[in-house]
Formats: structure tokens, sequence, C-alpha cells
């Protein structure tokens, strides 16, 4: 009989993440949450979620769709309960929310004549309005440090200028026909001049790549310098991922797909066009895009709700988008967030992992004693504790 070993610790361990792993009740799924419009409105968009869950975008009133008549107001959520920014005029859009709670976005009388670009301190606060140069302007994003980058023109279907407010360095204009849509901790801008995508770090502008169909927009950057979009291949719009400035094709589920969000993590969200003809929220992750309607849990499917487009994600991982209920009609924004495994179902695998070792020991035990020459080369290490 060979000398041999038994680790307690160590079979514990196999044991449990073979239940794991092996156990369709604990699939990747995600907590769905509708982020409603507040009290009298009519639907509800989500823009943005900070790393503290605070969400911030619009809620419609009077309209069926944004910017089809009625009007809209700037929505703060924090969990489910959406709740209106001050804002001193009918019309207005919350676009961004840094960790400090900082939103910026616009306000409007008429948003088809003029726009003034704002930022809130808190929702409690008043509007601060930016300084520009022309009438028809927007706020689309700030970062931890309150540098806030938008966009200026003097009429809604004219060209514009990408604007970037610092409170040290005041207020910059990064050229005509150029825009901005997103910046980060660092400090770079990601955008467009004219028909190229660019990245701005320290005002200089680097051209990004395209796919074969010579055509990208940017929507977001992280603090690594990865940007996020879509650009127009052989088959048509396709979500990409800039890394330095090589556009990867991120691939798609169905027909058309676009990025819009990516964390610091380089989880990335968007949607896609499925075969059903329906836009789908996705998440891409280590090589893999993901439709996320295949991970809500079966009573929220039943519900009747798709998850149309995935707007952002921040560092924990949580997910805001919009989506449709298609046996009522409702969109709504939404809120993901990674589901938890149920108490009960967690004693029970912890109850079973514990009777399997027990097991495991015994056996053990006995085969030990059923050879007194070998006994003093049987060991258990049982410093192992579950």
């Amino acid at each position: 009989m060979k000398n041999f070993s038994v680790d307690i610790s160590r079979l514990a361990g196999l044991l449990l993440v073979g239940l794991v792993f092996n156990s369709p009740a604990l699939a990747t799924f995600y907590k769905f949450t509708e982020l409603a419009p507040y009290t009298g409105g009519v639907r509800s968009n989500a823009s943005a979620i900070n790393n503290l869950g605070q969400i911030v975008g619009n809620t419609d009133f009077n309209a069926p769709c944004f910017g089809c008549g009625g009007y809209t107001r700037a929505t703060i959520w924090d969990g489910s309960t959406g709740a209106p920014l001050s804002t001193p005029t009918t019309n207005s859009y919350a676009s961004d929310i840094n960790d400090l709670g900082q939103v910026v976005g616009w306000l409007s009388v008429n948003y088809t004549t003029s726009r003034e670009a704002v930022i809130w301190d808190n929702m409690l606060a008043p509007t601060t309005t930016l300084d520009t140069i022309y009438y028809y302007d927007s706020a689309v994003a700030i970062n931890n440090h309150g540098q806030i980058v938008g966009n200026s023109a003097p009429l809604s279907n004219s060209y514009r200028k990408a604007v970037v407010w610092n409170s040290e360095a005041g207020t910059t204009y990064l050229g005509i026909s150029s825009q901005a849509v997103d910046i980060n901790d660092v400090g770079q801008v990601a955008g467009r001049i004219g028909s190229d995508v660019v990245i701005w770090t320290g005002g200089t502008a680097t051209v990004l790549g395209d796919l074969d169909g010579g055509f990208s927009v940017a929507e977001a950057i992280n603090n690594s310098g990865q940007a996020v979009g879509w650009s127009l291949a052989a088959g048509g719009y396709r979500a990409v991922l800039w890394k330095n400035t090589a556009a990867i094709d991120l691939g798609t589920l169905g027909g058309f797909s676009y990025a819009y969000g990516i964390n610091n993590i380089g989880q990335i969200v968007g949607s896609f066009y499925a075969v059903d003809g329906m836009s789908h929220a996705f998440l891409w992750e280590d090589g893999a895009l993901i439709d996320l309607n295949t991970l809500l849990e079966n009573n929220i499917i039943a519900e009747g709700w798709l998850l149309t487009s995935a707007q952002d994600i921040n560092d924990n991982g949580e997910i805001v988008g919009n989506a449709l209920n298609r046996i009522t009609g409702q969109s709504s924004a939404f809120l993901l967030s990674m589901a938890t495994i149920s108490e009960p179902y967690s004693i029970a695998l912890f109850c079973f992992g514990l009777t399997g070792i027990g097991v495991i020991r015994r056996r053990s035990v006995l085969a030990a004693h059923s050879d007194d020459s070998d006994r003093s080369s049987l060991r258990f290490r049982t410093g192992g504790v579950l």
C-alpha cells in the first residue's frame, strides 16, 4: 500500500467549487429594477450612473417620446425612486453624474431654438450656467475633478464647437466642427473633428482608426484612455473598442451594434438589433458579447420587459439603460445589479458541502485503520475551516 496524505481543506474547497459551477441555480443573472418616471411622467430615460449608484437621466411629460412634443425634466434616481432636479425652465436634461454627485446637462424653454449648458452641484441646488459664446449649448460629461465637456453652436442644426470647462483653466474651445462626448479623470476628451474620431490629450488631438467603412462615432472613454463607440463596416455599423488608435470590432448577435459605455475594468455596454427586429441591450466582457436579456430572472421576462439599450456601467458592474414592456407598452429606464444567491439555497449548499466532507473523512479514517502497517503514513491536515 502506497503512502498518501488527505488534505481535508483542499477536498472541501474542490467540493464546494464543483457544486457552484455545476449547479444551474447558481447561473449568473441580474436583478432588474425599473427606474420609473416620477409623478406625472409618461416615460423615463437613463443617461449615466456613478460609482455610488446614483443615476441621472430624464422624465418625459405629455409626450410618447423624447423630443416629440410635451416637455422633459432632468431626473435623478437613488434606488428606484426618481426625483426632479431643480430647474427654472420647462425643459431640462441630465447627461452625466460624477462620484461627488455633481450633475451636468442642459436646460431650455424651447430646445429647438436655444439651450444652456448647466451644472447642478446637488439635486436641491439651483443650476449654474456654463459660459459659452453661442446660444445652443449642452454639457455632456463631468469627471471626478469637476472638469466638464460639452458642445456649443449658434443654432441647433449648425456647426458646433467642443468645449472644456475647467475651474482653473477657464473655458477652452477645441475647434470648429468638433464635438465632445466624454472626459476621463486624466483629462482626456473623446469626440470628433469633422469626420474623424479623436481623443484630445492636453489639447492635442489624436485621430483614431475606423473599420473598413470609413466612418465612426465615439461615445465614451475610461481612465485608461480606452474609447468605445461604433464604426461602419462592410456589414453595417458595429460596436467598437479603441485601444491606442486601433478600432476593434466587438461583433454583434444580429444586425447593427453600438457601444455606449465603458468602465475602468474594461466592461462595455451598448445595444444591437436582434433577429426579432428589436434593439437589445448587451454587455461585452473578456471578448464575449452577451445579450443582457438572457441574464434576467424568469419573472421579469414573464412581466414583458425587454432591455433595449444599455447606456452606462460603473466600476461595480451596475448597468443602466432603457427598457420596453411589450405587454403594457411602458418605456422606462432600468438598473441592473448582480443578483445574490438566496439564503435558503446558500444554507443548503453549505450543509451539503459539510456532509460530503464528513463522508470523505470517515472513509479515509476507516482506510487508515484497515492496515496497521501503513497507519503512521496517514496524515489529516485539518487546518482548513469552512
